[in-house]
């Protein structure tokens, strides 16, 4: 249980710091939020009935949903704007 409701939060997280920043447009975080809530749903499930193969499916599934959805909006916070050459290191 504490798994799905931590998953279900998730949303909040993503509204704070990906939809209110503009690295997300509102339609992703609308279709992001939904499939959030349904692997919420499923993992609470999943803990009900006491089924740990659900579980690491439920979770699997997250990782998957995080990975082709989330991170392609946050190439500009992973990247460094001011990316500089390792060679520069010698001349500090």
């Amino acid at each position: 249980w504490l798994l799905a409701g931590i998953v279900a939060v998730l949303p909040v997280a993503g509204y704070k710091f990906l939809y209110s920043s503009g690295y997300m447009s509102l339609p992703l975080y609308v279709v992001v939020c939904l499939i959030i809530w349904a692997i919420a749903v499923y993992l609470g499930y999943a803990a009900l009935r006491l089924r740990p193969d659900n579980m690491v499916v439920g979770i699997v599934i997250l990782f998957l949903a995080a990975e082709c959805l989330v991170l392609p909006s946050l190439k500009d916070v992973i990247n460094n704007p001011e990316m500089k050459s390792i060679a520069l290191t010698r001349d500090m």
